[in-house]
């Protein structure tokens, strides 16, 4: 959810440029490969025959557009754009429910000036540039289950943690799901006062809402062989469990 004006000014605008191109620096430097080396010159090799053919218009294609097409992709644009100002605002995952008719709006806007339509072939080399970036910079690093702390934490706990372990919660956040999926056999269940009274077989565990409920009095009893965090700017997921 929204916490401050910079994420509606700053991160929020910021998560729809990496809806269309994502990677960081870091993530080459890590990933340095020859398929990375092959997708950034050819980036840089599409860029350059992009520039190129700014300068050199060809015969304008043919192009129809019409309102009522306009008008459902705003319709389905907006309340996404409303709520997602709310909703986790510096987040681009969730911008992909609103990527294709941004994709299309782009379409219809180049579609409607001469400009543009006479530079058809720069476009497609820009649009090969960004393919080819996307590639080299963010796709491939992340095929690599090391380049998503969340994923990386969620095959730790896989292996460490007993299936028959019970993680508790007070409220069930996005992190969680992803550490359910790729974590799986655990059973999670919501923190309540039968929990204590009555508990699951096998290790008894908490999660970073039931950890912060809780307070002071669990940590003197949590293990300190079996407990696992992501702390940072983005991430705040723990799991830790009792002896």
């Amino acid at each position: 959810m929204t916490h401050s004006w910079r994420q509606i000014f700053i991160q929020y605008p910021a998560s729809y440029l990496k809806l269309l191109a994502g990677g960081k620096l870091n993530l080459i430097r890590d990933y340095f490969s020859p398929l990375v080396i092959a997708a950034l010159a050819l980036s840089v090799l599409a860029i350059v025959v992009g520039v190129r053919l700014m300068w050199h218009p060809k015969q304008e294609i043919s192009a129809l557009t019409d309102k009522r097409t306009k008008a459902v992709l705003w319709a389905w644009i907006l309340p996404y754009f409303l709520f997602l100002i709310w909703w986790e605002p510096g987040n681009a995952f969730y911008k992909l429910f609103i990527w294709p008719p941004i994709v299309l709006l782009l379409g219809c806007s180049i579609a409607e000036h001469s400009f543009w339509r006479s530079r058809i072939g720069a476009l497609t080399a820009f649009s090969a540039a960004l393919a080819a970036w996307n590639l080299g910079a963010f796709i491939f690093p992340h095929s690599h289950s090391s380049a998503d702390p969340v994923l990386a934490l969620a095959e730790t706990i896989n292996r460490e943690l007993p299936k028959n372990a019970t993680v508790y919660y007070k409220v069930l956040s996005p992190d969680d799901w992803y550490l359910q999926y790729f974590a799986p056999g655990r059973q999670w269940l919501p923190l309540s006062i039968n929990n204590f009274k009555q508990p699951a077989p096998g290790p008894f565990c908490v999660e970073t809402t039931a950890l912060d409920y809780l307070g002071q009095s669990l940590t003197s009893h949590i293990d300190p062989q079996r407990r696992w965090e992501l702390v940072n700017s983005k991430h705040n997921t723990r799991i830790a469990c009792v002896r």
